[in-house]
């Protein structure tokens, strides 16, 4: 392993969710401890880096990018209610580099590009905290499938298999954290680890 980006001790940053996009470009969220948090693109070869997009108030860790394309999820505070909350999808083209919102008033988290970015998973809850896995086709946005999924369960970290036909994902039962795999032809899922 080699250090990409140089350190510097009076300005702590982290790079999150790194993914390859190119032969020689990493995305990477930016967190700095004085600045809010970017989407940079960082040349694998040279360590620049280039600022592609300011997000509004991202979810960290949400950054996916699969397909030409970037997805996160931005939380969007309810006007008159303090404990209640939405989120937004977002959706950025690496070739036109336009953004896109998905969905108004949603309750969609953990986004996931199809390899071929055709399509993206997301982690749903209703207002009675029941989880779905949500599967939207793009650039439209429109919803292709909505599984719900068990009481006692809820998943996270969705994840598209290499050849985009189905979803893993980390199950959290009552009996703790376990991985799933989700087949949309079907709308079942299986437990991969007891």
């Amino acid at each position: 392993a080699r250090m990409i980006t140089a350190r510097n001790p009076k300005r702590h940053t982290s790079y999150l969710n790194p993914a390859i996009i190119a032969d020689s470009l990493i995305l990477a969220e930016k967190q700095v401890i004085d600045d809010v948090t970017r989407l940079v693109l960082v040349n694998r070869a040279t360590g620049r880096e280039r600022r592609l997009l300011t997000p509004g108030a991202m979810i960290s860790g949400s950054a996916t990018s699969a397909g030409g394309r970037v997805a996160w999820v931005e939380k969007i505070p309810d006007p008159r209610w303090a404990n209640r909350d939405y989120t937004r999808l977002r959706i950025h083209s690496l070739s036109t580099g336009k953004t896109v919102s998905l969905g108004r008033k949603s309750r969609l988290f953990a986004p996931a590009l199809s390899p071929d970015g055709k399509r993206l998973a997301a982690i749903g809850t209703d207002s009675l905290d029941r989880c779905s896995l949500v599967i939207l086709s793009l650039p439209g946005g429109i919803t292709e499938a909505s599984y719900l999924l068990d009481t006692l369960l809820q998943a996270m970290h969705p994840s598209w298999t290499d050849d985009g036909r189905k979803l893993v994902f980390t199950a959290l039962t009552g009996d703790g954290e376990t991985v799933a795999m989700l087949d949309p032809e079907t709308g079942r899922y299986r437990f991969l680890l007891p």
